[in-house]
C-alpha cells in the first residue's frame, strides 16, 4: 500500500479534530502522573534527587510532548504529511497518537460509561456520527494503514 491514502486519512482526521476542538490537553492529568512516575524511577535510579542536568532534559521532553498534544489537529495534520510526503512512517504514527490520544483515552472512558448505563448502541452510534468521534476512528484508521505502508 502507498503512503498516499493513510497520509490523506491523517490529514482528514487533523482537520475533524479541529473542527471539533480535539487537543491532547483534555488528558492533562494523564501527563502529570506519567511526570509523577518518571520522577520516582529517577530517585530510585539516582538513589536521591537527580542531577539538574536529568531533571532539565525531563521537563524539557515532557514540554515538548506537552505542546505536541496542545495542538491537537494540527499535530495530526503534520504526522499525516510525514506519511503521505516523506515515508516517515513512525515518526508520523507518533505525531497522530500524540495529538489525538486525549481523544480517544475520553472516546473509550464514554463507552465504558455507555455500556455500564445500559446505552452502547446508542453511544456507538453517536460516535459513528459525530465529527469528533469521526476525526477518533479516522486516525485511528490512518495509524492502522501506515503499518502497511511499503
Amino acid at each position: 500500500m502507498k503512503s498516499v491514502v493513510p497520509g490523506l486519512i491523517a490529514i482528514i482526521a487533523g482537520i475533524l479534530a479541529l473542527l471539533t476542538n480535539i487537543s491532547g490537553l483534555a488528558g492533562f492529568g494523564t501527563y502529570v502522573i506519567v511526570f509523577q512516575i518518571v520522577a520516582i524511577i529517577l530517585v530510585a535510579v539516582f538513589g536521591g534527587p537527580p542531577p539538574p542536568i536529568v531533571v532539565i532534559l525531563v521537563v524539557i521532553v515532557f514540554l515538548i510532548l506537552f505542546f505536541l498534544a496542545a495542538a491537537g489537529g494540527f499535530t495530526v495534520i503534520v504526522g499525516g504529511l510525514l506519511i503521505w510526503l516523506s515515508k516517515r512512517l513512525v515518526l508520523g504514527r507518533f505525531l497522530i497518537g500524540i495529538g489525538i490520544g486525549a481523544g480517544l483515552i475520553s472516546l473509550i472512558f464514554f463507552l465504558i460509561v455507555a455500556a455500564i448505563l445500559g446505552v452502547l448502541v446508542l453511544a456507538i452510534f453517536l460516535m459513528l456520527f459525530s465529527l469528533r468521534g469521526l476525526a477518533i476512528i479516522l486516525s485511528i484508521i490512518a495509524r492502522r494503514l501506515s503499518r502497511k505502508v511499503k
